[in-house]
């Protein structure tokens, strides 16, 4: 992996464990982990070899090593390379040591870069101090370093690790880290630091031998640019348990970290998250900060039960705890790369001491010894994948302790191995002891193995081992040789076997695969040199397979493929380039790889020419911009170009002010200041270097300004500018793209001025110059975006000019935009004779624009809309508006004041209210929508329409404007309309309608759903109900309908003059001078004028039944259920029975001076300013007072048979057709029969006055 630094942790207190359940193996308990005593160091030296191949050492290390502190190491077995850091890297660099590029190096807490060292001798050295050097060939190594990192917290000038030793010294040696001086110690001052020693072989057993397969199952690529010098990390099969789950998994050996270390995978598969939260922070005991070359971070802390490294002699070795509660091992969890299932580091290596503090003496004592004496790191062949190590257990430790049950895994020779499309493998599986029951074990083969038969054992052959074969898939992946590992499942009905765990096969497959490499004849050339490369080292995987044909790509564009592997090529332009060649093999279906080189064509270049621009102007406290894109490289077309521009600003013959890729730059006040001297041409320098180091310079002049600062424009006025003594400057910026202009006013008129743009490194010639515009100089700029800078130039002979300057108009395709201030603004468009604009009392053309689109942004702003003569739409809202015609359109938004105008035509303009409190008015030509914070007026449209969102304060107020003009009013809307006019009101609450007096306006009236009331008159009429309320006020005729529901009522009002009452069961009209009201399908109808009048009310029934009941001028009519109506104050009333029904009449006197007079025509009621009559009535009965004043009646007989009857107080007459009147309660009634028929009579006793005339019979 790639280089890590130190944890930074410190040493551990003792705990202990018990072993937990499901331990099935055959093992050494170590025992507990007792924290980290020690890591491995060597010391180094580096060695820089000259020409003539002597060498001169960095630093102090000349002197055979030494003591000097920088130069001892840690050795890190989980280190892909070295590192030096700290002091000792700072050291070093004042020693002469040199970097030539760098490298990023991932940590466990993220990525650092540093510096890769030029090409040096490395020399190192164990406890021995026999000397080695790295590599052991005439080449030379690159380390890394940076002195600004501190591994472990501290420069190692104060105890820091002043670097590190990775795999590149352990590879292809024998490393030995010796603890057997430990053994016996019993003081601290006695401890030695471990030793470390090299060799070529093995050192001899102590007789306590147990050896670990190691591999490179996980490597780290270098990656490409400048690498330092690299080596495989080695990896191991370790077994974690806790609470009988076993699992196993590769740990990198990691001498580097102070802590073990398990992913985050693992120790879910541990179950250590013990409440299933998907957290591990509720069982962590604590939190540890680790710390390496990308910085810190914090990892949780557990517990697990034991750690198992399976050996090939059989037992595992294994740490455990069986102390009493609370127990168990220490591991930090941490996920370090993918494939990394944990790190074995120096604190399980270094456990077995014991260390004990007299708290009153502080004596610290030890006792134990350490459980390894030696342990053997036999990396001869771990560069290929595989390697060992060889424990050398301490004697007191060496204790197999046998296991009851267990599946014996047994590989043959040197492990089991698989070749890719080739010959495979076996081993075999048996059981440990009898089974009460069948045991059967399942194969997990993965996807690198072809899948195995499980297979059974039975408590009759349990002990016959079975023969496991084992053969590699042959898949098309470039793998070169690789692992592949075999798990297992074991399932029984016997307890002790059921879930099981078993060691896994570990089988190193052969790839069918080719393996490309390339080498180039030179890695540096000039265009069009040929260069010859060489893929003659490529190999296959198989020894069966071969490499048929080679496929080129040379970067620039060219392939190729040939069948020999060695080929020439030229370029024909500078450049760096990676050539590529794919190895194509014998398979079928065939296989390839492939390698790359990189080669530089960088010879035979020609100067680039520096071309510096300018002359510049440079306004003072603003950063001088400059420009040199026209500069160029006449080899360009063989692809050089100019990669560096360096300026010389102070004129002092050295392109070191300024420099960079950029051609154009932009150079802070701070760096100029003082450089340039106001209205002084100053002479600057340009150099231009091209991708080949190649220079060329060329000089232009630098001019000073003070300009005044205008900042963001919106709308900006300058007043009183004078000129006169000198040009005066203004720097600006635009708020937006669009049009950015300028106008200057001089009671001199245009002549005495003129104005200049120029951008924001103004040069000798202006972007544009200003033209008189009646009595101004005006210019326009259309700048392309936000955040622009110019310079305005003024200048002119006239001593007072005022400026005004804008950027509130963007043009965007066919939309133009126009933009407000906060301060009020006043906007305007007109479409007629051609499209126009203006803002801020200056205009613009719009003849190109479909839409104008105006935003107020605040302030109380005003917009005027203008039309055409032909058809156009207008809509006008709070704050918005739009005016809209052939070929044009036009819309104002934050707008308070709106006012749009019809030109002619057809033109209809709709309006819309506020939330809250708004009134429309129709005027003549005028119409006006006003609420809070708005007023909308349009003028001269024919057509309009307003609406309201049925605020309770909302009111609509109509004007006729012809002596024809006809209100419509219902629930939801109002229209007025007239000659060349139409009004549209909809959704107000409130309907004001105002006639023209003494004209033939007509308004017509209906009703709501609810219960609405009518109050109808001569000059004002008002329907109002639902929420609702309609009023007309001077018109001649309304006309007003119950239809939509409700018991809805009309009270109709006369007049002081005499007025007419006409009412039937469905409609009821009153009539006067100048007016006539009609409500129609009301069911309760009220009608009243001034008592004296000579006022007449005709009432004709229905087709049912229908009563009268009249006393004096008050008289009601109706049938009870339709209708009903009630008159006050007529003088006369005329009362119709002639539709059908048994209609009656009830009558009574209002004094004792009424008098009745009642024939088959008509019942007649009369008394002191009024009467009542009665016309084809079956039955009327007539009430006196019931005073004893002398009430009078008379009694008139038709043509046929009549019949007279008299009685108590009642007299009753019988016409021949059946109708009848009765009198109650008179004094004197006159009975008459002079109309021919047999008149009879019968007569009783009676209490009032009876007079017969003619010849009634009895």
């Amino acid at each position: 992996m790639r280089l890590r630094g130190v944890e930074r942790l410190e040493a551990r207190c003792l705990l202990s464990i018990n072993l937990g359940p499901g331990a099935n193996y055959d093992a050494v308990h170590l025992g507990p982990q007792t924290g980290f005593f020690d890591q491995p160091y060597v010391e180094i030296e580096l060695v820089e070899v000259l020409p003539d191949q002597s060498t001169v050492g960095l630093g102090p290390y000349d002197s055979g090593f030494g003591i000097y502190p920088y130069n001892r190491l840690l050795l890190d077995t989980g280190a892909n390379s070295i590192m030096v850091v700290s002091d000792a890297a700072a050291d070093l660099i004042a020693h002469g040591y040199r970097t030539e590029g760098t490298y990023t190096e991932l940590g466990v807490a993220g990525e650092h870069t540093f510096g890769v060292s030029a090409p040096y001798q490395l020399n190192f050295r164990g406890s021995d101090h026999v000397a080695y050097s790295l590599p052991q060939t005439a080449s030379q190594v690159r380390i890394l370093s940076d002195p600004s990192v501190d591994l472990g917290g501290l420069p190692a000038s104060f105890g820091g690790i002043p670097g590190i030793v990775g795999m590149p010294v352990m590879i292809s040696r024998v490393t030995t880290l010796d603890m057997s001086t430990w053994d016996d110690v019993l003081d601290l001052l006695d401890l030695q630091p471990m030793g470390v020693t090299f060799a070529d072989v093995v050192p001899p057993s102590n007789g306590h031998r147990y050896s670990v397969p190691v591999d490179t199952r996980v490597r780290f690529d270098p990656g490409e640019g400048l690498p330092p010098v690299w080596a495989p990390v080695p990896f191991l099969t370790v077994v974690a348990q806790n609470n009988g789950i076993r699992r196993s998994g590769g740990f990198l050996l990691d001498t580097g970290a102070q802590m073990t270390v398990i992913s985050s995978d693992l120790a879910f598969a541990l179950g250590l998250d013990a409440n299933g939260n998907g957290s591990l922070a509720d069982e962590a005991i604590r939190t540890e900060t680790v710390g390496g070359v990308g910085g810190t971070m914090d990892a949780p802390v557990l517990l697990i039960d034991q750690l198992r490294i399976p050996t090939l002699e059989g037992p595992e070795l294994t740490w455990l705890d069986p102390s009493p509660e609370p127990y168990g091992l220490e591991v930090l969890v941490l996920d370090i790369a993918p494939g990394i299932e944990g790190v074995l580091g120096v604190d399980l290596l270094t456990s077995g001491l014991n260390f004990e503090i007299d708290l009153e003496t502080l004596e610290i004592t030890i006792s134990g010894a350490p459980y390894f004496e030696r342990i053997h790191l036999d990396f001869r062949t771990l560069e290929t994948g595989s390697g060992m190590i060889y424990f050398d257990l301490h004697p007191m430790y060496d204790q197999v302790t046998a296991d009851p049950v267990g599946v014996l895994v047994t590989e043959t020779g040197a492990g089991t191995s698989a070749t890719e499309g080739g010959p495979g493998d076996s081993y075999e599986v048996v059981l440990a002891a009898a089974p009460t029951a069948d045991v059967t074990v399942a194969f997990q083969t993965g996807d690198q193995l072809q899948p195995v038969a499980s297979v059974t054992f039975t408590p009759e052959d349990w002990f016959v081992p079975r023969a496991i074969s084992v053969e590699a898939i042959d898949d098309a992946l470039r793998e070169g040789p690789h692992l592949a590992t075999i798990t297992h499942t074991v399932t029984s009905a016997d307890p002790r076997y059921d879930g099981l765990a078993v060691q896994p096969v570990v089988v190193a497959v052969t790839d069918n695969h080719p393996v490309a490499a390339l080498s180039a004849s030179a890695v540096s050339a000039a265009p069009l040199q040929e260069i010859s490369f060489d893929a003659s080292a490529s190999t296959h995987g198989r020894p069966d397979r071969s490499i048929v044909s080679y496929q080129w790509d040379f970067g620039d564009g060219q392939t190729t493929t040939t069948e020999q592997p060695v080929i020439a090529h030229a370029f024909a332009q500078f450049g760096i380039y990676t050539v590529s060649v794919t190895v194509v093999d014998n398979n079928a279906p065939a296989r390839t790889d492939s390698a790359s080189v990189v080669v530089a064509i960088d010879q035979g270049n020609q100067h680039p020419v520096a071309v510096p621009g300018g002359p510049y102007t440079l306004d003072r406290g603003q950063a001088l911009r400059l420009d040199a894109s026209a500069s160029y490289d006449p080899d360009a077309g063989l692809g050089d170009r100019v990669v560096e521009y360096a300026w010389d600003l102070d004129n002092d013959g050295l392109f070191d002010d300024v420099a960079g890729p950029d051609p154009v730059v932009e150079v802070p006040w701070e760096t100029v200041a003082g450089l340039f001297p106001l209205g002084v041409a100053t002479p600057i320098g340009l150099q231009v270097t091209d991708r080949l180091g190649a220079t060329g310079q060329a000089t232009t002049t630098v001019t000073a300004i003070a300009a005044q600062t205008a900042g963001q424009v919106q709308l900006v006025e300058l007043p009183d500018q004078d000129p006169s003594a000198g040009p005066l400057w203004y720097r600006l910026e635009t708020s937006r793209p669009g049009w950015l202009t300028a106008v200057g006013t001089s009671p001199e008129g245009p002549g005495a001025l003129d104005l200049a743009l120029f951008d924001a490194a103004p040069g000798p010639t202006p972007l544009v110059t200003s033209t008189p515009q009646g009595a101004n100089q005006r210019l326009d700029w259309l700048a392309t975006a936000a955040g622009q800078t110019y310079y305005l130039r003024l200048q002119g002979t006239s001593a007072e000019v005022d400026v005004k300057i804008l950027n509130l108009v963007q043009p965007a395709g066919q939309r133009l935009n126009v933009f407000g201030t906060a301060a009020p603004d006043e906007f305007w468009f007109t479409a007629s004779p051609s499209p126009g604009i203006g803002i801020a009392g200056v205009d613009y053309d719009a003849a190109t624009a479909r839409l104008v689109f105006f935003d107020g942004a605040g302030g109380e702003d005003a917009a005027v809309l203008r039309g055409t003569p032909a058809f156009e739409s207008a809509t006008l809202g709070p704050g918005t508006g739009s005016l809209a015609g052939t070929g044009f359109a036009v819309h104002v938004a934050g707008t308070e004041r709106i006012s749009a105008f019809a030109e002619g035509g057809n033109d209809w303009v709709r309006m819309y209210d506020s939330p809250q409190g708004d009134t429309f008015q129709a005027l003549e030509a005028e119409y006006v929508m006003q609420g809070p914070g708005y007023a909308n007026r349009a003028f001269g449209f024919v057509g309009v329409a307003a609406s309201s969102r049925g605020d309770a304060a909302d009111v609509a107020t109509l004007h006729a404007a012809s002596p024809v003009d006809t209100y419509l009013g219902t629930a939801q809307l109002a229209t007025l309309r007239g000659q060349g006019r139409s009004v549209l009101a909809t959704g107000f609450p409130t309907t004001v309608a105002v006639g023209r007096a003494g004209e033939n306006n007509s308004a017509f009236l209906f009703d709501t759903p609810e219960h609405d009331i009518l109050e109808a008159g001569a000059a004002r009429t008002t329907l109002s109900g639902g929420g609702r309320t309609q009023r007309v006020d001077d018109f001649r005729t309304v006309h007003a309908y119950s239809s939509a529901g409700g018991q809805d009522e009309a009270r109709l009002h006369g007049t002081p003059q005499t007025d007419t009452l006409v009412a039937y069961p469905t409609w009821a009209m009153l009539v006067g001078s100048g007016f006539a009201v009609r409500a129609t399908g009301f069911r309760s109808v009220t009608a009243s004028t001034p008592a004296g009048l000579p006022d007449l009310a005709a009432l004709f029934d229905s087709a049912g039944n229908d009563l009268l009941e009249a006393r004096g001028t008050t008289v009601s009519w109706g049938d009870g259920w339709t209708y009903a109506y009630v008159l006050d104050g007529f003088s006369r009333v005329l009362v119709q029975s002639r539709s059908g029904g048994h209609d009656t009449a009830v009558l009574r006197y209002a004094t004792p001076t009424d008098t009745v007079v009642a024939t088959p025509e008509a019942t007649s009621l009369a008394g002191p300013g009024y009467v009542v009559s009665t016309n084809g009535f079956d039955e009327v009965t007539v009430h006196g007072t019931g005073s004893g004043l002398w009430e009078r009646a008379s009694l008139f007989d038709s043509p046929g048979d009549d019949f007279l009857t008299a009685a108590g107080n009642e007299a009753r007459l019988q016409w021949a057709d059946g109708r009848l009147v009765r009198l109650l309660d008179l004094t004197w009634v006159r009975a008459v029969s002079s109309r021919g028929g047999t008149d009879r009579k019968h007569v009783e006793a009676h209490d009032f006055v009876l007079a017969l005339y003619g010849p009634w019979v009895d």
